[in-house]
């Protein structure tokens, strides 16, 4: 008695065939050599051409090589005459949807500062013939403006903020890093909260409780598309759900 085969073809999973109906579909186009196959006792799914050796122009189809996967049987276990057992379903890569950092306008008094350094530097750095102690001026505030990008650059890189198919994270730190999460469908609140001429701009913080706590425990700050990011999750739930 030929073994039941179920096939996913075109996204869709069609069985359970005897080698016989796999045969006649493979020669006629309605099954590909490429589509993956699953048999009762097979760990994982294996594509048809393993097992079938495409057939020659002119010849008919081929006696099918598909042949069981070794495996213990248990006569306790095994089904009735009619008991078809379904094919495991195939594990979803888990995939990132969204990936940020803080936006940069919440260093604008950081930039500003720079700024106002950088135009010290202009300064002394004109009047370093009339007088040579503005030369050590220009130097002084050089440094400075340098630093506070510096902190800027290093604060953002700090803050990793990303959405995935099945969770919410925040990363900080640079070489040793800490991380929390969330499971999506562990979510039971998402809230944005927006101030100021940055929350014009659309940044802001989404904030994400799980059912378990009543409080945020995953703060998105200060990011861009606050409310996009929202939805994002949103949509991810659905797909989950």
């Amino acid at each position: 008695m030929n073994a039941a085969t179920f096939v996913q073809h075109d996204g869709q999973e069609l069985g359970p065939y005897d080698d016989e109906e796999v045969c006649r579909r493979l020669a006629d186009g309605r099954l590909a050599y490429e589509d993956m196959a699953w048999r009762e006792g097979w760990e994982e799914w294996q594509p048809l051409h393993e097992f079938y050796m495409p057939a020659e122009e002119g010849a008919p189809a081929p006696a099918p090589a598909l042949a069981e996967a070794p495996r213990t049987i248990h006569p306790d276990r095994l089904p009735g005459p009619a008991q078809i057992i379904a094919p495991p379903a195939r594990t979803e890569i888990e995939r990132e949807v969204w990936s940020g950092r803080p936006s940069f306008l919440n260093y604008t008094g950081f930039f500003l500062l720079a700024l106002l350094l950088g135009a010290a530097v202009v300064f002394f750095a004109l009047n370093t013939r009339a007088e040579p102690a503005a030369f050590f001026g220009a130097i002084i505030c050089g440094l400075l403006a340098t630093l506070t990008l510096a902190n800027v650059v290093l604060d953002r890189a700090r803050n990793r903020y990303r959405v995935t198919t099945r969770k919410v994270v925040i990363e900080h730190g640079l070489i040793v890093k800490s991380s929390n999460e969330v499971r999506v469908k562990d979510i039971r609140s998402i809230s944005v909260t927006k101030r100021g001429l940055g929350g014009f701009l659309g940044v802001g913080n989404v904030e994400f409780s799980s059912a378990a706590s009543d409080r945020a425990e995953i703060v998105f700050a200060g990011i861009a598309g606050a409310d996009g990011v929202r939805n994002t999750v949103r949509a991810v739930q659905a797909d989950v759900g």
